[in-house]
């Protein structure tokens, strides 16, 4: 008999990661950059590397840009951005996952899982620094000396965001590979066996 590899514990846990990038991404505190929104200091980015280390590249990926979305979706400010938003996040959880994989284990390796956070990371800072920058410059007309200026800005801030979500995911995860309970759970949602 073949195992089913998509499981209603999966979908649990998809939907866990997807509300815990919801909730660290409202736990936040704006910074007002004069020009277009503002940016934010949030846990959010750590729950979607934790996801594409969990979950692995397409679900982790998902549950990134899930979760994410409902916040844009819950607020004024991002509602017109959610779409770009979701793709952005995903592709943050995927890029991590892609890393994290270590010969269909998933997450086992520390140094795999600090390389796919950073990675990452930086794979999400240059979409949103990029998207920031053509959409003042080109769809706002703000001149490139005003749009550097916020870029630079907004570049600080995800800097500060991204340490701490690598951190962050990166700690969490050496918690749940030390605990063979929780490490167990990972496996058996992703179909490993042990």
């Amino acid at each position: 008999m073949k195992e089913k590899k998509f499981t209603a514990k999966k979908i649990a846990l998809i939907a866990l990661m997807a509300g815990l990038v919801f909730v660290g991404s409202l736990i936040s505190f704006y910074i007002p950059v004069g020009i277009g929104t503002p940016t934010r200091i949030h846990l959010g980015n750590a729950f979607c590397l934790l996801s594409g280390i969990i979950l692995g590249p397409l679900w982790g990926g998902f549950s990134a840009g899930l979760g994410s979305v409902f916040l844009d979706l819950t607020n004024p400010l991002y509602i017109a951005g959610a779409p770009i938003t979701f793709i952005f996040k995903f592709l943050m959880g995927a890029m991590c996952g892609v890393v994290a994989k270590n010969d269909g284990k998933i997450g086992l390796s520390n140094k795999k899982n600090l390389i796919g956070g950073i990675l990452g990371q930086l794979t999400y800072i240059v979409l949103y620094l990029g998207k920031t920058l053509l959409s003042l410059n080109i769809l706002f007309g703000v001149p490139k000396e005003g749009a550097w200026t916020v870029v630079g800005t907004k570049a600080v801030a995800s800097l500060v965001n991204a340490v701490f979500a690598v951190a962050i995911s990166y700690a969490l995860m050496i918690v749940i590979n030390k605990s063979s309970y929780l490490r167990r759970q990972v496996d058996d949602v992703n179909n490993i066996a042990r």
